[in-house]
């Protein structure tokens, strides 16, 4: 099976990751969805404004497809935003290549985009799939289906009742920093 990964993070609480891998196969439907869960004139879904409801619908319907496997690099144990940033994109390239990814799109964050590069490239480079995984950063308004990690991104940091919401949706979590 080819596969996609989305990502995207969040800062809430320290730093996390969330990647959700895709079958590209289902990729179109799974963007169709998204598009169809979009409110009149909203550009994309941000999980940070949704009302409550809104994320558990968002939510069910995610879960309902079966096709979506969301991995978690949670890198709250290190403490300089910029080393755990790294670290977590650098355990994202490296599951990229262990799960067979063709494409890996990230939503961009600043200045952070050059060293998100760099740090792919490397690892990547160092498990001789340099030329095989096609990667780059993308605003989400661009990408429907980085809505997606931005939704299990946001309730692993609020935890609690959002966190066993998304929990159909992580496959893996992945805790870096010691």
């Amino acid at each position: 099976m080819t596969v996609h990964i989305y990502a995207d993070e969040t800062k809430e609480n320290g730093f996390v990751l969330a990647a959700a891998m895709v079958p590209a196969s289902r990729a179109a439907e799974l963007r169709a969805l998204i598009q169809s869960l979009k409110l009149p004139r909203q550009r994309r879904i941000h999980f940070t404004t949704e009302k409550p409801e809104r994320r558990e619908m968002i939510l069910e319907k995610l879960i309902k497809t079966g096709a979506i496997e969301t991995l978690i690099m949670d890198a709250r144990r290190i403490e300089n935003p910029i080393a755990a940033r790294r670290a977590a994109v650098g355990q994202l390239a490296d599951e990229a290549v262990r799960v067979g990814a063709v494409l890996l799109r990230l939503e961009p964050d600043g200045p952070a985009v050059v060293t998100d590069k760099q740090t792919i490239f490397e690892r990547l480079q160092r498990a001789g799939c340099a030329e095989t995984v096609s990667y780059s950063h993308i605003a989400a308004v661009s990408e429907s289906l980085l809505a997606v990690p931005d939704a299990v991104a946001w309730c692993y940091g609020k935890g609690g009742k959002w966190l066993r919401h998304a929990e159909p949706l992580i496959g893996k979590v992945i805790t870096l920093g010691g």
